[in-house]
């Protein structure tokens, strides 16, 4: 083998190997919660997916071919731009996921994200789930294989929910482990003011779990009746 050559398939192979990561930023909102856990249908929430580019300067050829790769896993899927955040480059785009009531409700869904929001055991407290249809995943993974050589993975992405109390009262969210407004938490119970949001970042070990098993919580939301 010639050094070009060489050279070619050694690039080749550190870019596969080295993966690139999906991050997610969501919106979500109290009055969304208590309407789907009581049985609400139909809602969808705001969310911004941060998709791994080579450079800016790539952005506009690279951005197209995102857009083709989400064809089918992601709807509505609207590119605004691309940004730089330390040695990475993403590209951004906006999203909508569905807020269902139940995992079979989710199913039906058939796209890539979104969230469950259910009672538990019955009584007045919300578990929130993020959840992801892994067989699209595994989709979205072969595809971007094919197209740019490298390896989609969940390892050091970043999944955070921005829940914003926009009912008439202050609420109480359990948060089990995550960060919190950047801090670490383990079974921490936070009080949220009217009006006010709290910014909570899933751990490792539940992005983890997230990108292997289709699911992860992200808090509970206590005595919504």
């Amino acid at each position: 083998m010639n050094v070009n050559r060489f050279l070619v398939a050694a690039i080749g192979t550190v870019l596969l190997v080295a993966g690139c990561k999906m991050s997610l930023e969501a919106d979500l909102y109290s009055s969304d919660v208590r309407a789907v856990a009581n049985g609400e249908q139909g809602i969808t929430t705001p969310a911004t997916l941060f998709l791994p580019i080579t450079t800016l300067d790539e952005c506009a050829t690279e951005s197209a071919k995102i857009v083709a790769i989400m064809d089918g896993i992601v709807a509505p899927f609207e590119p605004k731009g691309c940004e730089r955040n330390g040695m990475d480059s993403f590209m951004l785009a906006n999203i909508q996921m569905p807020v269902v009531g139940s995992a079979d409700a989710w199913i039906l869904k058939n796209t890539l994200l979104g969230f469950v929001a259910q009672r538990r055991e019955g009584g007045p407290d919300i578990g929130v789930f993020i959840m992801l249809d892994t067989d699209k995943y595994a989709t979205l993974q072969r595809r971007v294989r094919d197209e740019f050589m490298q390896k989609l993975t969940m390892e050091d992405s970043r999944v955070t929910v921005v829940m914003n109390n926009d009912e008439r009262e202050d609420m109480s969210v359990l948060v089990r482990h995550a960060f919190v407004n950047g801090q670490p938490s383990i079974d921490q119970t936070l009080t949220m003011p009217r009006r006010e949001q709290v910014t909570i970042r899933l751990s490792d070990v539940s992005i983890d779990h997230f990108g292997k098993h289709g699911f992860a919580l992200a808090f509970n939301l206590l005595g919504m009746e």
